[in-house]
């Protein structure tokens, strides 16, 4: 990933690596937020609500599981599904496990609108890639095991006893402004949806921290 790597140090080149791999992260980020916005146009579906619709297709079942897994209060998450139950993309059912509680399930509408969001995105990137050669095409797909192995090692290795923030770090358009009303917070066109980059807008925080839920 690196230019030659000759004649450097394992550690100066893992250095270098590093921050290539941040270097990309704002035009990844650029390029999903817009790529979704205009999938989610057609469908009335914002970037905020497809990566709910992603996380409750990855397991997440409740408004708190959804909040934990992006370290927002559960109030951030509730005027999203509440929205997306609106329009038929979501609804609650009681949890076979638990009939004291409901859980939180992609309709048949909500499921086709998060496939059809994602293809548009990976039919993007897969035209780009298709001019690569065969031999590119392996060195990346080893670069990407390496990255998923690396963010896993950095989340798993993150504080865990944060409290979770009460604005909302999933990304804002017109659109959403009455959910922000509702959430009480304000956030910024950060997040890459299941590919969640974490990017706080409280002026406390300078941090940034990038983290992957399994797909990237």
């Amino acid at each position: 990933m690196s230019d030659t790597g000759i004649g450097r140090h394992p550690e100066e080149e893992a250095t270098a690596c590093a921050r290539q791999v941040l270097v990309l992260l704002p035009s990844l980020r650029r390029f999903v937020t817009s790529r979704v916005q205009a999938a989610g146009s057609d469908l009335e579906l914002s970037l905020r609500q497809f990566a709910a619709l992603r996380g409750i297709h990855e397991g997440a079942s409740s408004p708190g599981e959804l909040a934990r897994l992006w370290r927002v209060t559960p109030a951030v998450i509730t005027g999203i599904v509440d929205r997306l139950e609106s329009r038929g993309l979501v609804r609650r059912e009681l949890d076979p496990g638990d009939r004291r509680r409901l859980r939180l399930v992609l309709t048949d509408a909500g499921r086709r609108a998060s496939e059809e969001v994602e293809a548009a995105l990976s039919g993007d990137l897969a035209a780009q890639l298709a001019s690569a050669t065969a031999e590119e095409l392996a060195e990346l797909g080893r670069a990407i095991v390496l990255l998923q192995r690396t963010f896993a090692a950095l989340e798993e290795g993150a504080p865990s006893s944060a409290p979770p923030h009460s604005e909302d770090d999933m990304p804002v358009w017109d659109d959403d402004a009455g959910e922000d009303r509702a959430a009480g917070g304000v956030g910024t066109s950060a997040s890459v949806c299941g590919w969640e980059l974490r990017h706080e807008t409280d002026s406390r925080r300078t941090d940034r921290r990038p983290t992957v839920n399994g797909n990237l």
